[in-house]
């Protein structure tokens, strides 16, 4: 099982930008262990999550997924209440997704209200909860330099030059 939580990693860097479900990490930590995880395992796994390196992984939540009571935070730019259509800057539209379904990082008091939420509980709490991995661990994943920024700040530099 050592090598299991780096390889889930991995998987979830794999997906791309849009990350994946919480059943969708469940099928791809199985097919990195290579056979059915009981409940102690995916406990063992999510907490590692939870605790991977900082900004290894982010979580977020879709909201306005056409789940009339659905629990979990509030559509992102406003309170449950909220008129508001526009999202915020950082809010990313779901591509093709019905009008109001946006994605926002969990921050604050949400991502402590993910972290204190029993595994049992997780899908019932945070019904469009995505696993996003971060830039760095999709290149990494993808083979190419993991260090993305400095790739970035090297090839501007270059091109600077020959001007």
């Amino acid at each position: 099982m050592d090598g299991l939580l780096p390889g889930l990693l991995d998987e979830v860097a794999l997906e791309g930008a849009d990350g994946c479900s919480l059943d969708r990490l469940w099928t791809l930590a199985e097919g990195v262990h290579r056979a059915p995880l009981d409940d102690a395992a995916r406990d063992w796994l999510w907490q590692g999550l939870l605790e991977s390196a900082p900004g290894a992984v982010a979580f977020a939540a879709t909201a306005g997924g056409g789940d009339a009571g659905a629990a979990g935070p509030p559509a992102p730019g406003g309170s449950a209440g909220s008129k508001r259509k526009v999202p915020p800057a950082h809010v990313k539209v779901e591509p093709g997704a019905p009008a109001g379904v946006v994605t926002a990082p969990l921050t604050g008091a949400e991502l402590r209200a993910l972290r204190q939420t029993p595994l049992a509980a997780l899908a019932a709490r945070w019904p469009h909860l995505r696993i996003v991995a971060s830039e760095d661990r999709r290149a990494r994943a993808l083979g190419q330099n993991a260090d993305v920024r400095r790739a970035r700040a090297r090839v501007w530099r270059d091109t600077r030059d020959w001007r």
